[in-house]
């Protein structure tokens, strides 16, 4: 599936079920030390996912989690890893979007 800006308004409205859900669960298990958020990581994803798409690039997906921007880089939503395509070394990213996109994935095209 190819993400683009028209697709914004479905992700917010994903984005806010996935909120509703991880607060229900979070409610649900507010006596425990440690439980299973599955809607929490679900938003995540989507917010990272939001946060791509408002640069103007091709974003689609890749595999379970990942996405692949521009033909080149696949970047992972739920952690702050990015490689390039055909390489196996994985690198970190700070959790400013703009910045990682400005420094490496547009970088070749200015």
């Amino acid at each position: 599936m190819i993400y683009t800006k028209d697709d914004l308004p479905n992700l917010h409205f994903e984005l806010m079920k996935s909120k509703k859900a991880a607060e229900g669960v979070e409610r649900i298990n507010y006596n425990k030390s440690q439980y299973s958020n599955a809607p929490r990581r679900e938003a995540d994803r989507i917010e990272k996912l939001i946060r791509l798409l408002e640069h103007n690039m091709t974003i689609e997906d890749y595999n379970s989690g990942l996405v692949l921007i521009n033909d080149r880089f696949v970047v992972s939503l739920i952690s702050n890893k990015w490689r390039v395509v055909g390489r196996n070394k994985w690198y970190m990213h700070k959790n400013d979007i703009t910045h990682f996109v400005n420094n490496y994935i547009l970088r070749d095209e200015k």
